[in-house]
């Protein structure tokens, strides 16, 4: 029973921690896009999410190696740094060089719904996404073929190694 309620609570922290980062990335974009300009707000935006998404893959990479391990599928998912998966309800699958996640219930993307900024989080989406994968390995690459954001029922994102 215990364990029961420290999974429960643990996804609650989860899912905060998950609305609060969405919302800290509205208010930063809306004044962005408010001081720069709708075009050149959005560039800045997304240059800076491509960044921040390096910088995570780096981090990523920088454990992998510490470990002695070879940067694979199995060792990327494993020192991946955004413990937030609590909060999402996913399937995750690894098969060889690839790795597919399901999501059904994501609350970046409810939140960002709610508060009509698809666009912010698409580009949340598209550029950290991304970026992560360039940082990590530049054999790894990622796609994100349907988005809760873009009206689908799930968010399927695939990653794959290539030879």
């Amino acid at each position: 029973m215990d364990t029961d309620k420290n999974a429960d609570e643990w996804a609650e922290k989860a899912k905060a921690s998950a609305e609060f980062i969405a919302m800290m990335l509205v208010y930063v974009s809306r004044a962005v896009v408010e001081s720069a300009g709708e075009e050149a707000g959005m560039r800045m935006l997304k240059k800076g999410l491509r960044e921040f998404g390096r910088a995570r893959g780096r981090n990523i990479r920088k454990k992998v190696d510490a470990q002695g391990l070879k940067p694979t599928m199995e060792a990327f998912a494993k020192n991946y740094d955004f413990p937030l998966f609590a909060a999402y309800k996913a399937e995750r699958e690894i098969s060889g060089r690839t790795k597919t996640s399901r999501i059904s219930l994501c609350p970046l993307a409810a939140f960002w719904d709610a508060c009509g900024e698809k666009a912010i989080g698409l580009l949340y989406c598209d550029e950290v996404d991304d970026g992560i994968r360039e940082g990590f390995d530049e054999k790894l690459a990622h796609s994100n073929p349907k988005n809760l954001l873009r009206g689908d029922d799930l968010c399927i994102h695939i990653d794959e190694f290539s030879e």
